[in-house]
């Protein structure tokens, strides 16, 4: 998967937005948002540690 897609012109941002009737800037952070996720989801494929940790791992016990 590429780091990033290349950005729809403003007007496909538009035309969803006046399809979901809602402002198109919410469509426009949308896409934003998700190319985030995309990267972030490449980098732990890979096996690289995670910028964001989803899960921690308790300590052991030293009983």
């Amino acid at each position: 998967m590429s780091v990033m897609n290349k950005q729809p012109e403003k007007e496909l941002f538009e035309e969803v937005a006046l399809l979901k009737n809602i402002d198109p800037s919410f469509i426009e952070k949308d896409w934003f948002v998700t190319q985030v996720i995309a990267v972030l989801a490449d980098l732990n494929a890979d096996g690289s540690q995670s910028l964001l940790p989803l899960r921690r791992t308790p300590p052991a016990c030293s009983d």
